[in-house]
C-alpha cells in the first residue's frame, strides 16, 4: 500500500495540498474454528503534499514511510 501510493500519489490532480488520501485495509484471519481469529485493520495517510514532493525522488521510501501516518488495531 505504502509503494501504491508513493508510485502512483501524484496523480491524484483534483486534490489540494492540504488534502489527504487515505487508504484502509482490513485483514481477515481464517484459522481453524478452534483457534481465536486475529483480524487486523491498518489504515495508511498521507498528504497530497508530501505525494507531490516525494513522487520523482529515488531516496523516497524512508522518508515517505516517516512522513506517513499509520495506524494498526
Amino acid at each position: 500500500m505504502i509503494r501504491i501510493l508513493m508510485d502512483r500519489g501524484d496523480g491524484f490532480r483534483q486534490l489540494r495540498k492540504d488534502d489527504a488520501v487515505t487508504i484502509v485495509a482490513f485483514f481477515e484471519d481464517r484459522n481453524f474454528p478452534e483457534e481465536q481469529n486475529e483480524n487486523k485493520t491498518i489504515i495508511f495517510t498521507a498528504t497530497k503534499k508530501d505525494l507531490d514532493e516525494l513522487a520523482r525522488r529515488d531516496d523516497r521510501l524512508k522518508e515517505f514511510k516517516q512522513r506517513m501516518r499509520i495506524v494498526e488495531y
